[in-house]
C-alpha cells in the first residue's frame, strides 16, 4: 500500500488493464478505488486480497462501465451488490470469483439482487425454478449445470438483462 502513492502517475484514461494484489491490510482501498474509477476506463480488472472488499465496492466501481474481464479473489466478492454490479456490465465476457470453501448458499447470494428480464428465476432456489440449487458430493458437476442452463434458455429464450456478453 505504501508504494501505491506513485501509481497516480499511471492512472489515466489510457490504462486498460489493472491487476492489484494486496498482501495485507489496506485501509485506503476505498480511496484508491474511487480515484481509480474517476481517472481510468478499464477493460480488465483483477483484485486479489486476503482482506474484504469495501462494502461500497459496487458504488466505487460504478463508473467502470467498459469492463470486459473481472477477477475478484477477496472476501466480499460474492456479495449480492457485487453480483448486481457485475451483471450490469454490458461488455463483461469473463468473470472469475473464488468459490473455495464457499457454501452453495453463499454462492447463491451473489445472484440475489440480479434482475433478469423474462427469466422468472434469479437463483436456482427461486420459487418455481426447475433447479434445486443443491449440489451433491465434493466437486461440482459442470455437465449438469450446463444442461440446466441449456434447458432454461431453450424453454424461455435467452436470458436478457444480466451478463449479456458473458
Amino acid at each position: 500500500p505504501a508504494g501505491l502513492d506513485r501509481i497516480h502517475l499511471f492512472l489515466n484514461p489510457e490504462l486498460q488493464n489493472l491487476t492489484l494484489e494486496i498482501g495485507g491490510r489496506f485501509p485506503q482501498l476505498s480511496t484508491f478505488l474511487t480515484d481509480l474509477s474517476l481517472r481510468t476506463r478499464l477493460a480488465s480488472l483483477s483484485i486479489a486480497s486476503p482482506t474484504s472488499l469495501p462494502d461500497d465496492f459496487p458504488e466505487l466501481l460504478a463508473p467502470q462501465t467498459e469492463l470486459e474481464k473481472v477477477a475478484l479473489m477477496a472476501p466480499g466478492a460474492l456479495s449480492p451488490g457485487v453480483g448486481k454490479w457485475a451483471s450490469e456490465l454490458a461488455r463483461l465476457r469473463s468473470l472469475q470469483v473464488d468459490l473455495t470453501g464457499r457454501s452453495p448458499t453463499a454462492v447463491e447470494g451473489f445472484f440475489d439482487e440480479i434482475e433478469v428480464v423474462r427469466s422468472g428465476y434469479s437463483t436456482p432456489s427461486s420459487p418455481g425454478s426447475p433447479d434445486s440449487g443443491v449440489f451433491s458430493g465434493e466437486d461440482i458437476d459442470f455437465t449438469d449445470i450446463k444442461r440446466s442452463t441449456l434447458r432454461l434458455t431453450e424453454e424461455r429464450g435467452p436470458l436478457m438483462g444480466a451478463f449479456m456478453a458473458l
